[in-house]
């Protein structure tokens, strides 16, 4: 979320090098809780209770972990220069680091499965940090030459300070950290359905198939953001996001209920009978799901434009007890639904989430009305 917070805050080269120190100093405190988390017996304990994972995994899952120490850091550099690029206006450049991304990622994996295939989950951490250092590489060139101010404009337009980044960054982080237990979660139940092993390789193909169109919609908010300032603009906006929801969850429509439809889906990624048939069933469970995201994210950007970080964060943490709560009703009860239960998890919370935030912005609505001058009869 260090992307939602430059577009926010950032407005000036100070106010960049205030983010930057901000972000190196958490990013090291991230550092060093994996490395212990990894060195210490609690790595093991979350593998075992938390995940399931047979013990003859534990080694690789801890070393292939280990290498993603540095992540947050890179992550957090390619944000902010994106967020810094996303407020000039220039999202072309995002695209175009991401397509380096994608093929520097391809290149990475071709070449180690092909040469170094031993290496076995680490060529995935490999593999990912490699395209995010690519990205990250080409958002820092660009954003870096975009023309910012050295200094405030006016008087009135405050430089940040580390306070203020604090608390407009920390509910944005805990987001981050919530969707890492949303995943945790999720892997938690299926690891108890009947088929646990291909619970979650049906989930995990359905949803390496509707992520690419999620990530996409979770990215309206940044539009919001740049855009909802400007008068008169939030009739298009809606117009607009009403059409993306529409087109969101008409594409795995297409894939999941058309006999087609069907066969693309289960023929280009050479799906087993078994497979491909919880994998059909799963992808049914996620046709609503862009609806809610769309929903979800809207009222996301609504509420930071506000600078409402804090209730955008409320809400996610009630994402987050809503999953957490099935998760722990499927270690008492056995998950008979399978891989479908994971996007049933997604849509159940999603849909809480969507209620805080409509509910937050609501009550903010009404209190601007009730602060707003009344109209001059005169």
């Amino acid at each position: 979320m260090i992307r939602q917070t430059t577009i926010s805050l950032v407005r000036n080269r100070y106010d960049l090098r205030m983010l930057i120190g901000y972000i190196t100093r958490l990013s090291l405190v991230l550092f060093f809780l994996t490395v212990l988390l990894v060195i210490t017996p609690l790595g093991q304990l979350v593998l075992q209770h938390l995940l399931n994972a047979p013990e003859h995994l534990w080694g690789s899952a801890l070393r292939a972990f280990l290498l993603f120490a540095p992540l947050p850091l890179i992550s957090a550099i390619r944000s902010v220069y994106q967020g810094i690029l996303l407020y000039q206006r220039h999202p072309g450049v995002i695209t175009l680091a991401m397509t380096c991304r994608a093929v520097t990622m391809g290149i990475v994996v071709l070449g180690l499965t092909q040469y170094l295939p031993h290496w076995g989950a680490s060529i995935g951490t490999i593999t990912f940090l490699a395209g995010l250092t690519v990205e990250m590489a080409v958002s820092f060139a660009y954003g870096r030459s975009m023309p910012i101010a050295r200094e405030a404009a006016s008087a009135d337009e405050h430089p940040v300070d580390v306070k203020a980044i604090a608390a407009f960054s920390a509910p944005l982080v805990v987001l981050g950290m919530v969707d890492g237990v949303a995943g945790c979660a999720i892997t938690a139940s299926l690891a108890r359905a009947l088929n646990p092993e291909l619970s979650i390789a049906a989930f995990t193909v359905t949803n390496s198939v509707v992520a690419v169109l999620i990530v996409a919609l979770q990215s309206l908010h940044q539009m919001i953001m740049v855009f909802g300032h400007e008068l008169g603009v939030l009739p298009a906006i809606l117009r607009f996001v009403t059409g993306v929801a529409a087109v969101g969850a008409a594409l795995p429509a297409l894939l999941a209920f058309l006999p087609q439809g069907r066969r693309l889906f289960t023929q280009s990624l050479g799906l087993t009978a078994d497979l491909g048939g919880q994998a059909l069933t799963t992808l049914q469970w996620f046709v609503p799901l862009p609806i809610v995201v769309v929903a979800a994210d809207t009222l996301v950007g609504l509420l930071l434009v506000r600078k409402r970080s804090r209730m955008v964060a409320a809400a996610k943490i009630a994402n987050m007890c809503v999953l957490i709560s099935i998760a722990l009703l499927t270690t008492r009860w056995s998950n008979n639904a399978g891989a479908a239960m994971g996007p049933m998890m997604l849509l159940s919370a999603t849909c809480m989430e969507v209620v805080v935030l409509a509910g937050c912005l609501l009550s903010i609505r009404l209190q601007e009305r009730r602060v707003s001058p009344a109209p001059d009869d005169t």
